[in-house]
């Protein structure tokens, strides 16, 4: 019986490290990514665990270190559950503040099964030590082989299933088996009768299923006006490609809008990727050789550098389906750029070429990588831009001048390090969004660093890609810079650096408001 206690060992350690990754990446699309969240499963997943070993050592004191086989098997039905229950779960929370409703939801799903396998424990060590085995060596054992589970399922699960099979499959491909295995271990271990037994596996799955019942929601993913033609979980996030109508195509992440093109041209429906593009011709035209795009989405801003005649682009993501979206669904060629999947600032780190355009386009929703907008990154941007280079950050920010804090500290970093800094004007026609329209209260911000005075060379107008030219906005931008622009030579504020993560409170409210804003608009 010993070899089946260090299964039971390694298969708890499985489990408690699948609910942690999988919850948190569950949780992700409705609650952000930002380190409340990670506080909040980490948080969750440690005091579950706590009350897990101490309910194992009263159990332990009433000779119950039999009920583990049978804990097993609950917390891998709990496990599959969460495909069915999740999103019940979290409509039941979303509405609360972040803090508080991202707790309470991740408590919902991690607190029963974590503790459940928190007590598991405990009762492994008690079994075997009953088997001659001193109690030291019993938990050395027992804890060694079921941090040697989580080990390994952390790895298999953050670098092949979720990223190549997304969160569902993962479930069904770690939840099943387990479940199989703890099953087979339960009706073949000493404890109890046969009839006890199918007793207690029949009251767990009549459990199951009214949970199921009760919290499980029917979500379609295409409404009548969308069709959904792509979708993917993954590390990184759910990115779904969808249709409207005939002509209208969309690339979402966690459901906010990357990307947005006619399909009969390809072209761009969003307007900053065009103001972009206009940006991108105040590099002289004689030195439009090296691009780098940190952030891909589905690749219009690679439209618009091609038509500006930059020779070589390098798009860097460090999620590998934007590629693959990119070019199978956007309509991007495969010879318009290389692809290099890595974190932006890593990439920069790692090689010395030089880039007459950097742009930094990694906005998801209201979120934004803090280490990508320090002043440690900006001084590697400043290092690999040639003396001409212009680089350009876009941010999701609030629209209100007054409340600019994200905005202004990020101009701030830039120009810590060397970079005359502008912030570009709202670009956004006024009366275009309602009220209601999350875009109306949060849209993009674009800082413009330049290495030199500041003083951009103005592009003639054929140097402008083609629907540029057919922009208005395009022509005053070039014409009347100045007057589209607000100089962010150290304003008031902050300068963001890597050993403070000040960033992720500064957009605490800004995360609430686009969540309710998200929320009540679906």
């Amino acid at each position: 019986m010993l070899i089946l206690y260090y299964i039971m060992a390694f298969l708890e350690g499985i489990l408690v490290m699948s609910f942690e990754l999988i919850v948190a990446r569950i949780l992700t699309p409705h609650y952000g990514g930002s380190i409340y969240v990670l506080t909040s499963v980490l948080g969750i997943t440690m005091f579950s665990l706590f009350l897990g070993y101490l309910i194992g050592a009263e159990l332990v004191k009433y000779n119950n270190y039999y009920l583990s086989e049978l804990f097993l098997v609950i917390a891998s039905s709990c496990l599959i559950l969460l495909n069915f229950i999740s999103d019940g779960l979290i409509k039941i929370t979303i509405d609360l503040p972040l803090i508080l409703g991202s707790v309470l939801a991740v408590f919902s799903l991690l607190g029963l099964p974590l503790i459940i396998l928190g007590a598991i424990s405990p009762m492994l060590v008690e079994t075997i030590s009953n088997l001659k085995i001193k109690s030291g060596e019993a938990s050395g054992k027992i804890f060694g082989i079921s941090t040697l589970g989580g080990i390994s399922i952390t790895f298999i699960l953050g670098l092949v299933l979720i990223p190549f099979h997304g969160i569902i499959k993962s479930i069904y491909y770690i939840g099943v088996p387990s479940l199989l295995i703890s099953i087979l271990i339960y009706f073949i271990s000493n404890y109890g009768s046969l009839k006890s037994k199918l007793l207690n596996i029949a009251i767990v799955t009549i459990c199951s299923i009214g949970v199921l019942n009760a919290l499980k929601v029917n979500e379609n993913l295409n409404s009548s006006t969308f069709n959904t033609i792509y979708q993917s979980d993954g590390l990184m996030g759910r990115l779904e490609v969808r249709d409207k109508g005939d002509n209208v195509r969309f690339l979402t992440n966690n459901g906010s809008i990357q990307s947005k093109i006619a399909k009969n041209s390809n072209s761009s429906l969003l307007l900053y990727t065009h103001v972009i593009g206009t940006l991108g011709a105040f590099v002289p035209y004689i030195e439009r050789e090296n691009a780098l795009l940190v952030g891909l989405a589905g690749g219009s801003i690679i439209q618009e550098l091609k038509s500006l005649n930059y020779k070589n682009i390098v798009a860097v993501d460090i999620d590998r389906r934007a590629n693959h979206v990119a070019r199978e669904y956007f309509g991007i060629e495969n010879d318009s750029y290389v692809f290099v999947e890595d974190d932006g600032r890593h990439f920069l780190e790692s090689q010395k070429e030089k880039y007459n355009l950097i742009i930094i386009d990694v906005s998801l929703g209201e979120q934004q990588p803090y280490h990508l907008f320090t002043e440690e990154a900006f001084q590697i941007y400043y290092n690999r831009l040639t003396d001409n280079g212009l680089l350009l950050v876009n941010i999701i920010d609030v629209t209100d001048n007054t409340k600019l804090k994200v905005t202004n500290n990020i101009g701030n970093s830039m120009y810590s390090q060397g970079f005359t800094t502008r912030l570009l004007k709202d670009f956004y026609p006024i009366g275009m969004f309602k009220p209601t329209d999350v875009e109306y209260h949060l849209h993009e911000r674009i800082l413009i660093g330049t290495k030199n005075s500041g003083n951009l060379i103005r592009p003639e107008f054929e140097q402008l890609s083609p629907c540029c030219k057919q922009m208005g906005f395009s022509h005053s931008l070039v014409n009347h810079f100045e007057q589209h622009t607000y100089l962010k030579n150290g304003v008031e504020g902050e300068v963001y650096v890597d050993d403070l993560p000040i960033m992720e409170f500064d957009n605490y409210k800004k995360e609430q408001l686009f969540r309710q804003l998200k929320e009540l608009k679906n």
